[in-house]
């Protein structure tokens, strides 16, 4: 998957929200060797992507399926057609009415 072009503002804006992200996970840490949370790590996952984020949740819960590095984890589910548990469906073929 290729790098968005995206404006230089843009690219700010994103820089500066990472660099939020990093200062709120080091307060969290400071906090908790503090002893101010019963867990010693920051529980949420940081990613770059929504696949990857729940593939990390689920890293320790022996869950079987696709991960992250499956292809069609980062696809529009818009551009598949509809399936049913089985894998079955219509293949997002338009309907008649």
């Amino acid at each position: 998957m290729g790098t968005p072009v995206v404006s230089e503002e843009v690219r700010a804006y994103f820089a500066g929200l990472l660099k939020q992200v990093d200062a709120t996970y080091a307060i969290a840490r400071a906090a908790r060797t503090r002893g101010f949370d019963p867990e010693l790590d920051v529980e949420i996952p940081l990613t770059d992507d929504l696949a990857s984020r729940v593939e990390r949740l689920l890293e320790n819960y022996e869950v079987e399926g696709r991960g992250a590095s499956d292809p069609r984890a980062r696809e529009d589910p818009r551009s598949r057609g509809t399936r049913d548990s089985r894998g079955e469906g219509d293949g997002g073929a338009p309907r008649e009415e």
